[in-house]
C-alpha cells in the first residue's frame, strides 16, 4: 500500500530532512555543497519559498521553510531534489543507478 500524501499548508513553518538512499554521501568535496547552495537558491527564487534556515551535511540536508501557499512545499521539494538528483547523476557519472534520496 502507498503512503498517504503529506499534508503541507500555507504560512506554517517546516523543518525538512532530506537523506540519501542507504545514508550514503552525496557530497564528496565543497563544490559539491556549492552546487547545492546554487540549486537552493534557484528553487527559493522560482517558486517564491521562504527559506528560514538550511544545513547540508555530507549524506543529507536540512532546511526550515515557510511556504506562503499549500501547494508551495511539494513544487519546491519536488523541483530541488529532482533537479539535483540529475545533476549529481551528470557530475558523478552514475546515471541510471536507482534513487538518489
Amino acid at each position: 500500500m502507498p503512503r498517504q500524501a503529506r499534508v503541507s499548508v500555507g504560512d506554517s513553518i517546516y523543518h525538512v530532512i532530506n537523506r540519501a538512499n542507504g545514508r550514503q554521501k552525496i557530497f564528496h568535496m565543497e563544490e559539491d555543497y556549492q552546487h547545492f547552495k546554487d540549486l537552493l537558491e534557484k528553487a527559493v527564487e522560482l517558486a517564491d519559498m521562504r527559506l528560514l534556515a538550511y544545513c547540508i551535511m555530507p549524506n543529507h540536508w536540512h532546511s526550515v521553510l515557510f511556504p506562503r501557499t499549500d501547494a508551495m512545499m511539494s513544487e519546491f521539494m519536488g523541483w530541488l531534489t529532482l533537479t539535483h538528483t540529475r545533476q549529481y547523476r551528470v557530475r558523478t557519472r552514475t546515471i541510471g543507478y536507482g534513487h538518489l534520496y
